[in-house]
């Protein structure tokens, strides 16, 4: 009896154990098909030197390697990077996607829609028009053009990319879209500057850093002109990381946002945009983002 009883007891162990082992093995699957559902981050960029170079399958510029700065710190997400316009970019977050898009500029129409994360992951250099050079000659000797001169010239295209904010020149743009030539294309700032050298448009709005590239790249310096617009301060303007405004878009970017406090604080953001900068925009760009960037970011949190 004595020996049936032991072994009855160990028999009871081991389907304890086993029992133990299941629910453990169950748990630990649950678990981790909980967290893959949960921490997948699709990340939306658009081809705009740059801050997104895309050539061919290859993918550079200073937000992509922002991003992949974020992702190292960030091993618990699933990261991938996905090809998308402007305006499938605000599409996807206003539908609250789980997606993230780096260096968006807020716009008092996106913020009904889109949550922004507390610090800035870029500085947007001051918008500019661009001329075909022998054009800027003539319409803008001083280096300084009124945009809705340009908008009221019948005989000129405009240069558009769909979906683009331009931000305190949109409601500007907004008023005269329905009034002036406009030619689009969804490549992004290369392919419009080629439109203008081709004589397809005749100006567009750019970014300055966008243009500078693209010069160096095709070899069009000289042909083309950058001039300031007579409507819009010339300032550099801080751009954020954009999520959708849920729960999970939210934690996302509080958690980006610690990530973006120690690449300002160990200065790895500066170092990653300031190449960029073309020569002439060096030192307001230093201004700017010492007084958009680094001191806000760095600055002490309020007690309540």
């Amino acid at each position: 009896m004595k020996h049936i009883s032991s072994r009855s007891s160990n028999n009871d162990r081991l389907v304890k154990v086993l029992s133990t082992l299941t629910c453990c093995v169950l748990c630990l699957l649950i678990t981790s098909s909980m967290a893959v559902a949960r921490d997948k981050i699709t990340w939306l960029y658009f081809n705009f030197p740059p801050l997104y170079i895309k050539q061919q399958k290859n993918v550079s510029g200073f937000g992509i390697e922002t991003m992949r700065r974020i992702w190292a710190d960030m091993p618990e997400y699933s990261h991938s990077l996905v090809l998308a316009t402007p305006g499938r970019m605000k599409q996807e977050l206003s539908l609250k996607k789980n997606v993230i898009a780096l260096g968006m500029l807020k716009t008092e129409e996106r913020l009904k829609t889109i949550a922004y994360s507390k610090n800035p992951c870029r500085l947007a250099s001051p918008t500019m028009v661009v001329l075909r050079k022998a054009d800027a000659q003539k319409m803008a000797p001083a280096g300084v053009i009124s945009i809705r001169k340009l908008f009221k010239d019948k005989r000129l295209m405009f240069a558009d990319i769909p979906g683009i904010n331009y931000g305190k020149l949109q409601p500007l743009i907004d008023k005269y879209q329905d009034r002036t030539r406009i030619i689009s294309t969804p490549e992004g700032a290369p392919h419009l500057i080629s439109m203008i050298l081709q004589g397809r448009a005749d100006w567009s709005i750019v970014d300055p850093l966008a243009t500078e590239y693209f010069n160096k790249k095709a070899g069009t310096k000289g042909k083309i002109s950058l001039v300031r617009v007579k409507e819009l301060p010339a300032e550099f303007i801080p751009g954020y990381v954009a999520g959708p405004k849920t729960d999970w878009g939210q934690q996302t970017l509080d958690r980006i946002d610690d990530v973006m406090r120690t690449l300002v604080q160990t200065e790895e953001l500066y170092s990653i945009q300031a190449p960029y900068i073309p020569n002439g925009l060096v030192k307001d760009f230093n201004k700017s983002y010492d007084r958009l960037i680094r001191k806000p970011t760095l600055a002490p949190s309020p007690v309540n």
